[in-house]
């Protein structure tokens, strides 16, 4: 959370240090430092079982460059100057303003005129940020991006939980000598298609509570 929160802000607002640097993601070269070489040390002087094992290192370290990745130039800060620099940059000779921004919903880019002109040409000393103008389109734009992420996890649980039945099946078979497909296929049908029942009943709660009229153009 720590990166994800300090990299984009760092690098859009403070431009003070290469701890984003794109892809390389150095801060979670240093955080990792900092846990193998000072926290780790001193977990084990207080108790042993504390320590972080190689594996949760390694998890740490790759969840710390996602997150440098992600909130960089990833997705953060690509998407915040493109929501913003359709307004920026209209000018009379490219006709953004009449061939471009009219077919963006408004709900998708930032409209605030000083908004826009501060993130481009730096905020006034004692100026706050103008969050207010940011906040509806960076949450128009979270709700589609967080769609995206469920979609790929979604896929990844369909790709996933049968690829590792057989494998599942055979350790069981490896601990008690007996083979279980037809209970394991069994279960795994019954958990699967519950899920889809429980889906498809709150899927049509959703579309009736957001007001949706079907056969309607």
């Amino acid at each position: 959370m720590l990166l994800g929160a300090g990299t984009p802000y760092e690098n859009l607002i403070i431009s003070g240090s290469p701890l984003h640097l794109d892809y390389s993601t150095p801060a979670a070269v240093f955080l990792f430092f900092i846990l193998y070489i000072v926290v780790n040390p001193l977990l084990f002087s207080l108790r042993p079982t504390w320590v972080f094992s190689r594996a949760e290192l390694v998890t740490i370290y790759i969840m710390g460059a996602v997150a440098c990745t992600v909130s960089t130039i990833g997705l953060v800060c690509v998407l915040i100057p493109h929501i913003s620099a359709g307004s920026y940059f209209a000018a009379p000779e490219n006709g953004w303003e009449s061939q471009v921004l009219p077919y963006i919903a408004s709900w998708l880019r930032v409209t605030d005129e000083q908004a826009i002109k501060f993130f481009y040409e730096g905020l006034p000393s004692g100026t706050s940020i103008p969050w207010r103008a940011w906040a509806a389109p960076l949450a128009g734009w979270a709700v589609l991006i967080l769609a995206f992420f469920a979609g790929l996890s979604a896929g990844c649980g369909g790709t996933i939980a049968p690829s590792v039945q057989s494998d599942i099946i055979d350790f069981d078979e490896f601990k008690t000598g007996e083979r279980k497909e037809g209970s394991y296929f069994a279960a795994f049908n019954f958990v699967q298609k519950s899920a889809i029942g429980v889906m498809i009943l709150v899927t049509g709660w959703v579309l009736e509570f957001s007001g949706f009229v079907p056969n309607e153009v």
